[in-house]
């Protein structure tokens, strides 16, 4: 579609800060999307480049835009999160033994701080035995009686605060003020012998709270932040510093975003935020208008006003509501691409007489049945009970629908653990994926045994893959051939990285005898492929190979002659493994079935659990070991050689604790081996065949339904039905490497292909998305605006953000009987007759209202 002279402008933009105000529909990600490919084009380099969004849907499709049209650039497109993880493991400050917390796993580790706090005052305490159960239960109730999510908020707060002791401008002002509330008032007193502050009671727990994350190495979302502003405020005078920033959705960014962005940027840095004051709905998480606000005396104001999504009736609508509840800051009104005439419901209201249940059977039974049948239709809602409420009766009514509310898919412990089991045929060292696999499928009763059993064995330099295949002593019995046996080390320079389609041009090995080494091995051969880009990495040039090669198949025999029956080792084996095997298998060759591989790689994972990687070149500098990394093959494998040796020296001590905790874990070894054999063998038979990845993940789910697991068939089809519509069939092994990782992250919202016809949604996790139709039912006053909101001027930007989903038809919808309606009446809850919500009466001109009482149309 053709630029309007407003995005052409923000396009071209390259140099200043800017600031980019646009409503919805207005072609916000093409825009986003079309500055990185011209920033491309115009030489910025990609390192330098930085892409926030707010949502992995926003990400994908950008990265996807780009990919298309450039291939792998290198440019940072993600969310914040991602970001400070990526930016923490390129300078150290988290690695591979890190792990990596969700947000239950963070939530079971403070239940857990939780209870050990309350265990360890019981014992400390003075009082009788008698009182002991009274004690225990007032302690219990000052945690339960404040939400879980506002504990949360109040932990993060107090990490933030005591932990990080990170100023108060970038500390979550609404945490502070959560806290205030909170707290007020509550302070359980017990005997006159013992008296503690709820404060205190919180404080002591958030400091256990990272103490037991610190005994794991785990990192929460609020680590990643904070470890990057620490890092920065430290730092960011000696840091090559971004040149060119986006950011999406910037009113949805907290102080401690703000000013981490501000951080990696100066003064020449061109930065273009995006954002739109009438869409900023989540305060709840930190978000504060004044930094928008803020941002606009220092950028230069930018504002789309040509809708693509919304035709001239229903953007009138929109229009007239914001003008009135939002008071927007538009330089001119949002005006239509689309003249289309409405039909007879398309701007409409119906207020059912009777209860919420007669509301949502009317919506079920005659909206949704008169909406046509291709298109799709979103119901919108205010919370994830309504949204509860209305999937009941449209189940009773064999209605099909995608819904996105309450308990996320991803949240069942049975879709954890069955993308845990792809993820570690993917990343045999995934810790979280581990821990997740031993607590549902062996018999480690809690989280917490299944973390520390994981995390000990990493540290020990087993891999849970030694406990499944029983092979515990690979580590020992590897140091006895090292001294004892004849080992050949071996690296390939090739013509590329495809290991189908590439040709080797050298190979190089190095023999080891009795911990000795011994004869050199080392040959060119011959390729018709072209050496522009790599001889850019090796060296190796035509001329070279026209002096030196000899024919690729008597090169590959020579080698094999020399390696014979005995050990082989490669650093990184997995890449010059299969691309000396399809290499050999072109002229009927192959290694002999004798041959036991092992790669060096592994080895110094398993003995440098924490190292942040683990390329040969990072680690000669970091172990201190001669030898250069210089990608000639001979070189290479010289200093593999030296790696191997200083890996294997001095390790009795760690080998005796290796063997005492196989001792005193004998029956967890022996159940797990047993347990997880059989699951593991059968699966990874499959890696190499062609298949769909839908195929792999309801193989794995069948293994753990077996253990007694449940979840939803029609949640699992969520997923399963995302995975067939966005990939093509294809090696099971290849599909896993490209995708498990973004499965592993996503969240429900990520799954709507666009092909779904009903789509039931809270208004905050349909953001971002649109709807050919969309009802928003429950238009009450305690509903919109809520009853205990603080600002109902966020209560309108919430609806407006409902509507503004529509690209078509707008349908609301109210009950005349809700018991369960609270209304304040000077300070007093009461539960009066429904009134229509302020939001609708105001547009009530701009609509088709009728009533219908559904109770008498059903007797």
């Amino acid at each position: 579609m053709e630029l309007t002279k407003e995005q052409e402008i923000v396009v071209s933009l390259s140099a200043g800060i800017h600031l980019v105000l646009a409503p919805p529909g207005t072609g916000k990600t093409d825009i986003l999307s079309q500055r990185i490919q011209i920033a491309l084009q115009n030489g910025v380099q990609p390192e330098k480049m930085l892409c926030l969004t707010f949502t992995n849907r926003a990400s994908k499709e950008m990265n996807k835009r780009i990919e298309d049209r450039f291939g792998k650039t290198g440019v940072f497109i993600g969310n914040i999160h991602t970001f400070c993880l990526t930016f923490l493991k390129e300078k150290f400050i988290i690695n591979n033994a890190s792990l990596l917390l969700d947000e239950d796993e963070a939530k079971n580790i403070l239940n857990e701080s939780i209870s050990s706090y309350i265990d360890d005052l019981i014992k400390s305490s003075l009082i009788n035995t008698n009182d002991l159960t009274k004690f225990r239960h007032q302690l219990q109730k000052v945690f339960s009686d404040i939400k879980p999510y506002n504990l949360s908020q109040i932990i993060s707060y107090l990490s933030y605060k005591e932990h990080y002791q990170l100023p108060d401008e970038v500390c979550y002002v609404e945490l502070q003020k959560t806290q205030d509330q909170i707290l007020k008032g509550i302070e359980p007193t017990f005997d006159n012998s013992y008296s503690i502050t709820t404060q205190n009671h919180l404080r002591e727990v958030a400091r256990l709270y990272v103490k037991n994350k610190k005994e794991v190495n785990g990192i929460d979302f609020d680590d990643l932040l904070a470890l990057s502003f620490k890092y920065l405020i430290t730092n960011c005078h000696n840091e090559n510093l971004y040149e060119w920033i986006q950011i999406d959705e910037v009113q949805d960014l907290n102080p401690l975003q703000w000013k981490i962005i501000e951080m990696i940027s100066n003064e020449n840095t061109h930065r273009v935020y995006f954002g739109d004051y009438e869409q900023a709905i989540y305060s709840f998480l930190g978000a504060k208008l004044s930094n928008l606000q803020t941002l606009e005396e220092v950028a230069t104001l930018h504002t789309f006003s040509l809708n693509f999504r919304s035709p001239a009736y229903l953007l009138n609508l929109f229009v007239y509501f914001a003008k009135h509840f939002l008071k927007p800051k538009w330089k001119k009104d949002p005006i239509p691409f689309s003249d289309e005439k409405p039909d007879k419901i398309s701007l409409c209201f119906r207020e059912i007489g009777g209860t919420p249940y007669y509301e949502n059977l009317y919506i079920v039974t005659k909206v949704l049945k008169n909406l046509p049948k291709d298109e799709v239709k979103a119901i919108l809602l205010r919370t994830n009970k309504q949204a509860d409420e209305i999937a009941e009766v449209m189940q009773s009514e064999n209605l099909e629908f995608f819904k996105i509310s309450g308990f996320d898919v991803f949240k069942y412990a049975i879709v954890k653990t069955t993308l845990a089991v792809m993820s570690v045929f993917n990343d045999q060292y995934s810790r979280a994926s581990w821990i997740r696999i031993f607590y549902e499928l062996t018999n480690l009763t809690t989280l917490k045994e299944a973390r520390n059993f994981v995390v000990t064995s990493f540290s020990l330099g087993f891999t849970p893959k030694d406990i499944i295949l029983d092979s515990l002593s690979v580590l020992e019995d590897f140091h006895t051939s090292l001294k004892r046996d004849r080992i050949i080390v071996f690296d390939t320079e090739t013509t590329g990285l495809d290991t189908e389609d590439d040709d080797i041009i050298q190979i190089a090995g190095i023999e080891i005898i009795n911990g000795k080494v011994e004869k050199l091995f080392e040959v060119f051969m011959n390729t018709a492929k072209s050496l522009e880009d790599s001889e850019k990495i090796h060296g190796i040039s035509r001329e070279h190979l026209d002096q030196f090669a000899i024919s690729p198949q008597e090169g590959l025999q020579k080698f094999l002659d020399f390696v014979g029956d005995d050990i082989v080792v490669a650093h990184n084996l997995p890449y010059d493994y299969a691309i000396m095997k399809s290499n050999l298998r072109r002229y009927n060759l192959s290694f002999s079935s004798n041959i036991t591989f092992f790669d060096s790689l592994d080895f110094a994972k398993r003995l440098y659990p924490d190292l942040p990687k683990y390329k040969l070149g990072y680690l000669l500098e970091r172990l201190k070991i001669e030898g250069v990394n210089s990608h000639n093959a001979l070189d290479d494998v010289k200093a593999t050689a030296n790696l191997l040796f200083k890996l294997f020296e001095n390790n009795d001590h760690l080998f005796e604790k290796r063997s005492e905790f196989i001792e005193s874990h004998k029956s967890v070894f022996k159940s797990s081996q047993k347990k997880l054999f059989f699951i593991y063998s059968d699966l990874e038979k499959f890696l190499y065949t062609t298949s769909a990845l839908s195929f792999l993940f309801n193989k794995v789910l069948q293994y753990c339904l077996l253990e007694g697991k449940f979840v939803n068939p029609e949640d699992v089809k969520k997923i399963t039905a995302h995975m067939d519509f966005h990939l093509q069939v294809d090696n099971l092994k290849k599909l896993l490497e490209e995708n498990i990782n973004n499965y592993s992250t996503y969240k429900e919202t990520d799954l709507v292909t666009g092909n779904e016809k009903i789509i039931v949604s809270t208004v905050h996790k349909a953001k971002g998305l649109q709807f050919t139709n969309v009802i928003m039912p429950n238009c009450i006053n305690g509903n919109y605006p809520f009853t205990f909101s603080k600002d109902h001027s966020e209560d309108a930007r919430l609806f407006y953000v409902g509507m503004s989903r529509s690209r078509k038809r707008l349908i609301f919808t109210s009950c005349s009987d809700n018991e369960y309606r609270p209304k304040m009446v000077d300070n007093v809850l009461t539960y009066d007759q429904n009134e229509l919500s302020d939001f609708t009466q105001y547009l009530m001109r701009l609509l088709d209202y009728k009533f219908i009482d559904v109770k008498t149309e059903n007797q």
